[in-house]
């Protein structure tokens, strides 16, 4: 389980402006605490109309249907993050790529035993992501 909270706080001591989350699927809890303070957009290759009454609408949250092997750049541009909460391994190397290419940090929280061979390991009150 992914404690949203010490993420969230570690993210915004860190990060302002705009920040994007990929792959965010039905789990809008990290996204609605940031939007609180954040500029922050979420993307997923769902359909918007399955996936609005997941979430409370926010002014600071958007939903955009982005694929990120196929990624629309507009969407990445400007931001200071790029975060993935527990995203398959395959695309992890497609959100790392969109990350220096649009020259953002990118945190990568992967499901308990995965050990990404990018970034650095922060341990944050007990909840850890890589950093790259």
């Amino acid at each position: 389980m992914v404690n949203v909270e010490a993420l969230a706080e570690y993210i915004l001591k860190n990060y302002t402006g705009k920040v994007v989350e990929v792959g965010v699927g039905f789990s809008f809890k990290l996204a609605n605490i940031l939007a609180k303070k954040l500029k922050v957009i979420v993307t997923d290759i769902i359909e918007p109309n399955k996936v609005y009454s997941y979430f409370r609408l926010r002014p600071n949250l958007t939903y955009v249907m982005d694929d990120i092997r196929k990624p629309n750049l507009s969407i990445y541009n400007g931001c200071s993050l790029i975060y993935s909460l527990r995203p398959p391994v395959e695309i992890q190397e497609y959100i790392m790529k969109i990350a220096r290419k649009v020259k953002a940090d990118c945190i990568i929280r992967p499901l308990r035993g995965e050990e990404p061979k990018f970034g650095k390991l922060i341990n944050y009150n007990g909840e850890f992501f890589y950093l790259i």
